[in-house]
């Protein structure tokens, strides 16, 4: 092999390495899986009367002792027992985050409840992507016209969080 042809297959390798590592993050990102995967209406998930675009400064909230869980990105909130909210700078709720035992999100699905419970009552339409340190995948549905993403985090194909997301949130 001459040398022109050498530079050549390495330039192409890198470029095939390079090239399947970005293919690879999108396909995996949960933006990738936004845009791919049908609508599903989400309106019944509004966990304990919270619902996103709410100010922290609402009825909703006032009175609650709400403690600063300092993020980078965003103001995370322990708002209740096994709720966590997290807010963008306008005050305005982004993220509810159920990660007790028995928190219910909708119709029965709960913290602690079969994965495939939650399929059923939110249907076929899903996505599934991997988290690090998750040994089972995160399913997720997404609502278009409410801009909102809820995912299913398990384990042993028992829930142990639920996301209700504003779709830019990640």
């Amino acid at each position: 092999m001459n040398y022109k042809t050498k530079i050549l297959l390495i330039v192409v390798l890198l470029f095939d390495i390079i090239g399947l590592g970005w293919f690879a993050h999108l396909y995996l990102s949960r933006e990738y899986s936004f845009w791919h995967t049908k609508n599903t209406d989400l309106s019944i998930a509004k966990p304990y009367g919270y619902y996103l675009g709410e100010s922290l400064d609402d009825v909703a909230f006032k009175g609650k002792p709400m403690t600063n869980l300092n993020n980078a990105k965003y103001d995370y909130f322990q708002v209740d027992q096994g709720i966590v909210a997290a807010s963008n700078k306008e005050h305005k709720l982004i993220r509810i985050v159920l990660n007790s035992d028995g928190m219910e999100v909708a119709k029965g699905i709960k913290v602690g409840s079969p994965l495939s419970d939650a399929m059923e009552v939110f249907g076929g339409s899903y996505y599934k992507r991997g988290e690090e340190q998750m040994s089972d995948p995160v399913i997720g549905y997404v609502d278009r016209k409410k801009d909102m993403t809820i995912e299913f985090w398990s384990k042993n194909g028992l829930i142990t969080e639920i996301r209700i997301d504003r779709s830019f949130v990640q």
